[in-house]
């Protein structure tokens, strides 16, 4: 009996030792993902597709409020729940990213139909919004595992409001989703970095510090999100501030505010071509070549620095000012040499 147990024993710690580094692997792991602005399911699998040759394994798409609620206490989630189906078809799972968004909820109207971008609000009722979240993440459960509340709630193109306002909504989300379903991670929404305005950036960081500290202090996510369109180096860009320079300054107000979190990139980009930026403001300059090498680069400083999860900021080039050729492919669909850069990037993270 003794040497059945001693026999036992050995087994389990050897078993032991073989999930060690399962279990190190996981938590090591970094995501790689896109941002998805084409909802409609046949754009929608098209870059689905493209991800999963790639080799990422998340998508962030928008969610609406008022798609989702187009009339208090009506849900309609078929085309969301679409989307969902259709991003696991391809290995892929969804950061839902909620705009609280709603003509009938919002305390200000901001139309959908229109083009461009679409700005977020506090809603009229917190109990509104708050039972708009319960049931999101109920009827999601164990179908998703992220969501992010608003997007950069510092610019007025999302957001029509302050940071508290905005801190208002995110903790009333945080709460909510916490109790109706424990397992969801929240992230913050990322802040707007200003890189289509360098005239402001020596300045303007320590405004974005201040209102990326405010959030941290709030205790009211499991992720912290950055936005980053700042270059890896600045000599020849408009910009006096790096992207590791960037983390450095996150992670620290993470740190002095014993906020351990993961953190991560849900939009980043580089560009394809140089950009002119308005008379007097030194363009961007960059090609094919130097999207590809920074992407190398980029994606090497947030291993080091503990970044757990990258989103390219679109698979197809668009026409959206500076971030119109910040794709992997050419709008006719030809690939460009980031294209392989990434995928052999992906490929190696998975080793």
């Amino acid at each position: 009996m003794k040497k059945q147990y001693i026999i036992f024993t050995v087994l389990c710690n050897f078993f032991l030792l073989l999930t060690i580094p399962m279990i190190i692997s996981a938590e090591d792991k970094i995501h790689f993902g896109s941002h998805i602005i084409k909802q409609n399911p046949g754009e929608f699998e098209k870059e689905l597709k493209i991800m999963e040759d790639l080799g990422m394994d998340i998508v962030r798409v928008s969610l609406f409020w008022q798609v989702a609620e187009p009339k208090k206490g009506g849900y309609q989630w078929d085309g969301y729940d679409e989307m969902v189906r259709l991003a696991r078809k391809h290995n892929i799972e969804i950061l839902f990213t909620i705009k609280a968004i709603s003509s009938w909820g919002s305390s200000e109207v901001s139309e959908l139909g229109r083009k461009g971008y679409h700005f977020s609000s506090l809603p009229r009722k917190i109990g509104d919004y708050e039972d708009f979240i319960t049931n999101l993440v109920t009827h999601y459960k164990g179908k998703i595992n992220y969501i992010q509340i608003e997007n950069e709630p510092n610019a007025k193109a999302f957001w029509h409001g302050s940071i508290n306002d905005y801190i208002t909504l995110l903790q009333a989300a945080y709460k909510t989703v916490k109790k109706a379903n424990p397992d969801i991670k929240v992230l913050s929404a990322g802040l707007a970095c200003g890189a289509s305005r360098p005239k402001a950036i020596p300045y303007g960081i320590d405004e974005y510090m201040n209102m990326a500290r405010q959030i941290i202090k709030s205790h009211s996510f499991d992720i912290f999100d950055i936005h980053n369109y700042f270059p890896i180096d600045t000599s020849d860009t408009p910009y006096p501030i790096t992207f590791t320079d960037l983390i450095d300054r996150i992670n620290k107000v993470l740190e002095e505010e014993n906020t351990n979190v993961p953190v991560w990139l849900s939009e980043v980009g580089v560009p394809g071509v140089t950009f002119k930026f308005p008379k007097g403001i030194k363009p961007y300059l960059s090609n094919e070549e130097k999207q590809s090498k920074d992407l190398i680069s980029l994606a090497k400083i947030s291993r080091e620095k503990g970044v757990k999860a990258i989103f390219w900021l679109k698979i197809f080039d668009s026409t959206e000012g500076l971030f119109s050729d910040m794709g992997l492919l050419y709008g006719n669909g030809n690939k460009k040499k980031a294209y392989n850069t990434l995928k052999q990037i992906i490929s190696k993270a998975k080793q």
